[in-house]
């Protein structure tokens, strides 16, 4: 079975289909059972058992990588994970392998519009379009041509120009039934279902027919090679095929080939199927309300019942018997419902922004590290088919590579010593200053009272004491030093929010002259000095307490952020907090 034909028949019905489902172990599974085409097989019917395949199909690593990505990518993509889906595609895309083909290459680049057209990323999705356009035309493939020009079609329409998007959709539609192209009934499928629904949301009934008869030829008709053996893909496509055709014969006045298109429809599936909502403006023209009401309650209690309450479907059926209820003159149930129907969708938005962000950085967080294991499997391929031919040659290779990690590690444990070592000093050293400082202010304080005492005796009278108050703001280099140390002794460092401003107040210093003094005399700059501070205080946690993890020494050590932090300790000491760690430990 190919993928490529079975891709384009699931892009219909990817937005009518997404189950949740618990994964099945891998190890539960036969290995006849184990097969890519059998993830196709069960995309829909049962995606626990897809997912577990695909799992397996990993882990016994008999298909390629680039394979691998792109069967996973269709099955993310098919229930509903499109940055996921994404990220597969586009690791598929980089292989060596879609660079040597250029019909694999189309097919990605095909994917990965798609993709970027669920997302709603227009501009993404233009750049491929583009991409795929120069490709089809460079190969003289009319069928891919079709494809781009579509999708430059659907863009024109939904950025307003639908005059434009309509005619350029409508050519394209015609060039791709022209082809002799072995999967164009695929993509026609998707190309006149498309413009049946911007023509039925338009009210151009007479365009709507025209297409749903094309399209009527193709969900009839036996297409040989293009059957795709999904379960349950044939009755679904019909069922929709009809609930469009009661729809379109309404608008048309052809109360009697809608009602008996009705009837069908009625016949396939079952009455909770979530695709009913196809033919509800038809119920509502003829102003059905009690089947409205009917068919929405069984899709409700279906729901509810599945425990998925929270997606477009579930806002479709209570706008469905909000309206329902309005027009048979409950209103009390009308907005109960419209006021559900307001919660559930704050809820899905806020839902899928969360699973967006999340979703995305999952996919882009781990996509380096993807490509990172690829190309290290690659690698080690390498070097055991060289180790077999050239086995002396592999063995030098391997053995300057072990030295030089030695030799590194070694590095790293002396150059950790080093830091520790040094950081302890400092630590002696401030609480020696701290000690000293102690001993001058009591002395100090001791010689002022002495003084007193004098002035007492001599009766001369005690001036203004604001006359007398002296600040750690003097230039007096001694009072700068202690200044200086008493942010580091007091632990002034540790407040993320820590300013100039902060420590006039808290040491009564003038700030201004506090900075010149650092920069003239020590060289440094005031938040050089706190950084430095900060980084060694990290060196004793991490020495006192290595199982504290690294974002939470940044933040103990005052950094609001832990990319920050690791470039100041790595500037500070030349190795990397990770790196620190992982020696110490």
């Amino acid at each position: 079975m190919n993928k490529t034909h079975i891709f384009h028949a699931l892009l219909v019905l990817c937005c009518m289909f997404q189950t949740a489902a618990i994964p099945l172990r891998a190890a539960t599974l036969p290995d006849s059972l184990v097969t890519g085409d059998n993830v196709y097989r069960f995309m829909f019917t049962d995606i626990s058992k897809a997912e577990a395949i695909m799992a397996a199909l990993r882990e016994n690593g008999k298909m390629p990588e680039w394979e691998l990505d792109y069967t996973e990518g269709d099955l993310c993509y098919n229930t509903g994970r499109n940055y996921q889906a994404l990220k597969f595609y586009s690791r598929a895309l980089d292989s060596q392998k879609a660079e040597d083909d250029d019909r694999l290459q189309m097919d990605l680049v095909h994917r990965m519009i798609s993709c970027y057209d669920m997302t709603h990323n227009e501009i993404r999705k233009a750049e491929y379009v583009r991409r795929l356009l120069r490709k089809a035309e460079e190969c003289g493939d009319k069928a891919m041509q079709a494809v781009a020009l579509f999708n430059m079609g659907k863009s024109e329409y939904n950025q307003g120009d639908k005059s434009g998007g309509y005619k350029r959709m409508e050519q394209a539609a015609r060039m791709m039934a022209a082809t002799d192209y072995e999967y164009k009934y695929d993509n026609l499928r998707y190309h006149y279902n498309t413009l049946l629904t911007y023509y039925v949301h338009d009210k151009r009934g007479t365009d709507a027919l025209r297409v749903l008869d094309k399209l009527e030829k193709i969900v009839t008709a036996s297409t040989g090679k293009e059957k795709t053996g999904i379960d349950g893909l044939d009755e679904k496509e019909q069922k929709a095929f009809y609930g469009h055709r009661a729809v379109v014969m309404n608008l048309l006045g052809r109360n009697d080939e809608a009602d008996e298109c009705y009837r069908k429809f009625s016949s396939l599936g079952k009455p909770a199927d979530r695709d009913q909502y196809i033919a509800m403006p038809y119920l509502f023209e003829r102003k059905m309300y009690s089947e409205i009401l009917r068919i929405s309650r069984l899709c409700e209690q279906r729901f509810k019942e599945q425990g998925d309450t929270v997606n477009y479907h579930f806002t479709t059926v209570r706008k469905n018997l909000a309206r329902a209820y309005f027009e048979t003159g409950n209103y009390k149930e009308a907005a109960f419902n419209f006021e559900l129907l307001a919660v559930l969708r704050d809820s899905i938005k806020a839902r899928e922004q969360q699973s967006a962000a999340l979703e995305l950085a999952e996919a882009y967080d781990s996509a380096e590290k993807d490509r990172t294991i690829i190309k290290e499997k690659a690698q080690k391929a390498v070097l055991l088919a060289l180790a077999i031919a050239v086995s002396v040659a592999a063995v030098t290779i391997v053995t300057v590579v072990i030295l030089y990690n030695r030799k590194i590690r070694l590095r790293n444990r002396a150059l950790v010593r080093t830091v520790i070592e040094g950081q302890e000093a400092k630590n002696r050293l401030m609480d020696k200053h701290t000690e000293l400082q102690e001993l001058r202010t009591g002395l100090e304080q001791r010689i002022k009272e002495q003084e007193l005492e004098i002035e007492k005796l001599k009766k001369i009278p005690y001036a203004n004491p604001q006359q007398h108050v002296q600040t750690i703001a003097a230039s007096n280099p001694k009072e700068m030093e202690d200044a200086i140390c008493a942010i580091g002794s007091r632990k002034l460092f540790l407040d993320p929010d820590v300013s100039v401003k902060s420590v006039q107040e808290r040491l009564n210093v003038d700030a201004g002259r506090l900075v010149e003094y650092m920069e003239k005399e020590k060289g440094v700059k005031f938040f050089e000095y706190i950084n430095e501070l900060r980084v060694g205080y990290a060196v004793t946690i991490f020495t006192e307490h290595p199982d504290f993890t690294i974002e939470a020494v940044s933040k103990i050590c005052g950094f609001n952020s832990r990319q920050y932090f690791g470039r100041c300790f790595t500037k500070h000491y030349g190795v990397s907090p990770i790196e620190f760690k992982k020696t110490r430990i």
